[in-house]
């Protein structure tokens, strides 16, 4: 993870609503990539797959068919500087809504972006 990260990469976290992170920032390449690792929560049951979220590169962050988080990414020097996730159950109602063949949405509309998330000390 930390191969993909700027050295001053940013996390914004948006969980409110969340039992799994606390919303604030996080910062640093370290800090950082242990907090998108637990975000992306690796392990058997989860599933990670590329999507455009707001019109930018991101992450859909899958447990068990249930979306639980999604990512978006800039970009600089080829390098993650800024990461945004949104954990909020609220936010993610849109990307776990059913379409009319029982099958799960494969997109939606979580607001990320800048200033998706405030306060300090974000625990992912």
């Amino acid at each position: 993870m930390r191969g993909l990260l700027d050295r001053t990469a940013t996390l914004w976290v948006d969980a409110t609503g969340s039992d799994e992170a606390t919303p604030g920032v996080v910062e640093g390449v370290d800090e950082t990539a242990r907090a998108l690792c637990r975000v992306l929560r690796p392990g058997e049951g989860t599933d990670v797959v590329v999507r455009s979220v707001n019109g930018v590169a991101g992450l859909v962050v899958r447990h068990h068919g249930r979306v639980t988080g999604v990512v978006s990414v800039a970009v600089r020097s080829g390098r993650v500087a800024t990461a945004w996730a949104v954990l909020s159950p609220a936010k993610l109602r849109t990307w776990n809504r059913v379409d009319g063949r029982g099958d799960a949405a494969t997109g939606g509309d979580a607001a990320t972006g800048g200033g998706a998330a405030t306060g300090g000390g974000a625990a992912v």
